[in-house]
């Protein structure tokens, strides 16, 4: 129940924070919220898009390599 509440709010907060396109850090928010509740592939896609557009966001970078070492764990975990 916890981790479908959890899910549930980090949609949520993802939608809200779509309405604050312009700011990266509200971008970050949002890929990250994404990731949370499981949606990597949505958060890497963001992530990406922030990067072409800002190549040395180092932040940004990392915020993806973690969001690609969640996805590729959630897939070892499902596999197993």
């Amino acid at each position: 129940m916890d981790r479908l509440w959890i899910s549930t709010l980090s949609v949520l907060l993802a939608a809200t924070l779509a309405s604050q396109i312009a700011d990266p850090d509200a971008i970050k928010r949002r890929a990250l919220a994404l990731a949370q509740a499981g949606d990597y592939v949505q958060a890497r896609a963001i992530l990406e898009r922030l990067l072409s557009e800002r190549p040395d966001d180092l932040h940004t970078r990392k915020l993806l390599a973690r969001v690609l070492i969640a996805a590729i764990s959630a897939t070892a975990v499902s596999l197993t």
